[in-house]
């Protein structure tokens, strides 16, 4: 999956491609993971989103977060 949106990104979004770079250097996937877990938590009303959409939430979150 981050693979997937990291091309993605790449590709449409090379601005918030390199944010997301900077700012999520030395993040582990499994560290990702806690994250987004605590996104969905925070967030029930879109558990019915999918991973990815509510991935790339949690991105926006992490990019845009100063």
């Amino acid at each position: 999956m981050m693979d997937a949106i990291n091309a993605i990104l790449y590709v449409f979004e090379s601005t918030v491609y390199e944010k997301f770079e900077k700012v999520s250097e030395g993040i582990a996937v499994s560290q990702f993971v806690k994250i987004l877990d605590k996104y969905l938590e925070e967030n029930p009303e879109i558990l019915h989103h999918t991973v990815a959409s509510s991935l790339a939430g949690v991105l926006n979150e992490i990019v845009y977060k100063e």
